[in-house]
């Protein structure tokens, strides 16, 4: 049996989200509405490969509502939330005026942030 949850990842940067969503080639729409097990919700609606509900995220909030089949799904998230604060980073410093360059080092994502 399965249970809805809510998420507090706070992704309200609509532009950071839609980068990291395409980072993890997640499709997803704009303004949609997915329907649970339970439950449905409107919103900014994700489908992950392998799960057989997608997750929403509230454009108000921020807050994301998935279906709770099984613990994996955290990863997931976990990945995506890490790829939103490195592209609401990134555009941060750009509008700041600041250079940003990204690479990896030793299978680590490293985001340099300097003086333009």
């Amino acid at each position: 049996m399965s249970k809805t949850m809510n998420i507090e990842l706070q992704l309200k940067n609509k532009e950071a989200l839609f980068k990291a969503l395409k980072r993890m080639n997640v499709r997803y729409e704009e303004n949609g509405v997915a329907k649970f097990w339970e439950d449905s919700a409107e919103g900014i609606v994700m489908y992950f490969k392998d799960w057989e509900f997608p997750a929403v995220v509230d454009a108000e909030t921020g807050v994301v509502k998935y279906d709770d089949m099984d613990s994996s799904r955290l990863d997931k998230l976990n990945e995506l939330k890490a790829y939103y604060g490195i592209e609401l980073a990134k555009a941060e410093a750009l509008k700041k005026g600041y250079t940003v360059t990204e690479s990896v080092e030793n299978n680590k994502l490293v985001l340099r942030i300097g003086m333009g």
